[in-house]
């Protein structure tokens, strides 16, 4: 189950890794406007696609709470799958609304 969570966390990683990189709804304009006022418009869309990585990986961990309450050996560690996974989220999302502002 643990080689399952963790593919399934790299798949959340990489997913928002491709949104925030290449995912925007606005014109050359407005994003040259974001630019312009960078170090606010950054934390917000890295901080917008952390709270989505985070709820997705709340599924995941709910998946995991119910498998948890149906065996009674081999139990998931919910608090290393949080640990490990939020800051898998965190970095990615940070890191690729760098990648963003670079275009």
């Amino acid at each position: 189950m643990r080689a399952i969570n963790t593919i399934l966390t790299i798949s959340i990683c990489c997913f928002l890794a491709f949104f925030s990189m290449f995912f925007f709804l606005g014109s050359t304009e407005d994003k040259i406007f974001l630019k312009n006022q960078l170090p606010l418009s950054y934390f917000y869309r890295s901080l917008a696609f952390s709270i989505l990585g985070l709820l997705i990986l709340s599924i995941l961990i709910l998946l995991n709470f119910a498998i948890n309450k149906s065996k009674t050996i081999n139990k998931i560690d919910l608090k290393f799958l949080l640990r490990r996974g939020g800051l898998a989220i965190i970095v990615t999302s940070f890191l690729s609304s760098i990648f963003f502002f670079l275009n």
